[in-house]
């Protein structure tokens, strides 16, 4: 999909907003093969697209999978700084620890987070 859209000039099919967050059609050609479950659906034509970020992260999952194995047969150089940590600090972190809760199918929908991830519509923006 990624590839599709970045790189092909593709767009998602129509992404719904409702009054409990944004809503995809699971039967659209990105969405098909997700596993939808019950508690995702808005109605029965309609689902949370939180819903699809559990597949992200088995994506992001299986991609370490391969970095740790990678690094189990190639011989990396020794650490620039051993038993130092690094912290990153960035505008974006709480926004990928929510996802990482829809990923793990703890946030499915909007208004079970903090009003702040709720999304807003026309009159709210006002």
């Amino acid at each position: 999909m990624r590839d599709h859209i970045i790189h092909g000039g593709s767009s998602v099919d129509t992404i719904f907003i409702t009054e409990r967050g944004f809503c995809i059609d699971p039967q659209s050609k990105y969405f098909s093969g997700f596993a939808w479950k019950p508690e995702h659906h808005y109605n029965q034509n309609i689902v949370s697209l939180r819903g699809s970020a559990i597949s992200l992260f088995r994506q992001i999952d299986a991609c370490s999978g391969l970095m740790s194995s990678l690094a189990s047969v190639v011989p990396f150089p020794p650490p620039i700084a051993p038993g130092y940590q690094i912290f990153i600090r960035d505008p974006s972190n709480r926004a990928l620890i929510r996802l990482l809760d829809a990923g793990k199918g703890n946030l499915i929908w909007w208004n079970e987070g903090s009003t702040e991830d709720a999304p807003k519509s026309d009159k709210a923006q006002e």
